[in-house]
């Protein structure tokens, strides 16, 4: 017989779930625009294809956070995807005539200042995943496996897009309350976004077991800043 915790995680994490949660409004807007941008710029954004919903719920969150961030920019759905798109083949080091068609189209456009602040907000996604995975058993050690793991990937962006309106996170605050875990009382702003994201999407998880996981993911990240320090 299976483990009750087991049977949630069937529950909330599968792919009937994530297709209405790309139902939505928020989400199914990108869906078309990313297929034109596959379209005209060719067949070697192989990682779209790969992780295609992933990539997909990604869109809103990194819209809000622009749209939030007050930078007097007109930016279309678009160019969100281009952007995003851009961002992600950075990250995972994709650097082919198509992703540099892009770029060109960034550099025209007078977006492409704005890809650094967009890979963090993705990479603050991915600590965010990363640490409510680990609360229920799952591990994600790298930015690829969060895109693999959609199932849970998407249920997460769903609940972080409505903390990232009703908080006002934009592309400063959002990396600054994550990807360092916070300074001082910034942590309990992190595990507020972590227990508020697991009980929107039903993984009622003891704080106590939050707790854990993110004193590990702070140790992670004081280990990571101490090898750096070693390697200087």
């Amino acid at each position: 017989m299976k483990k009750y915790n087991e049977y949630l995680l069937e529950e909330k994490f599968n792919q009937t779930n994530v297709d209405l949660i790309l139902e939505k409004s928020a989400f199914a807007a990108y869906k078309d625009v990313q297929h034109n941008v596959l379209k005209q710029y060719g067949s070697q954004l192989y990682f779209i294809a790969t992780f295609n919903s992933a990539i997909v719920s990604l869109y809103p969150v990194v819209k809000h956070v622009i749209y939030n961030s007050n930078l007097d920019i007109n930016i279309s759905t678009y160019q969100v995807v281009l952007l995003t798109i851009f961002a992600i083949a950075e990250i995972l080091h994709v650097n082919n005539d198509d992703v540099k068609d892009i770029k060109r189209k960034l550099i025209e456009d007078h977006f492409l200042i704005h890809v650094q602040a967009v890979k963090k907000t993705l990479f603050s996604v991915e600590k965010i995943v990363r640490v409510v995975a680990k609360t229920v058993g799952k591990t994600i050690s790298l930015f690829i496996d969060m895109l693999a793991y959609v199932t849970i990937l998407v249920p997460i962006n769903d609940a972080l897009i409505e903390i990232i309106n009703k908080d006002g996170l934009d592309m400063n605050t959002l990396p600054h309350k994550v990807l360092g875990l916070g300074i001082g009382l910034g942590i309990l702003t992190f595990k507020n976004i972590i227990v508020t994201i697991l009980n929107k999407i039903g993984l009622h998880t003891s704080i106590p077991k939050v707790d854990d996981v993110i004193e590990d993911e702070k140790k992670n990240v004081y280990h990571k800043m101490r090898t750096k320090e070693k390697m200087k």
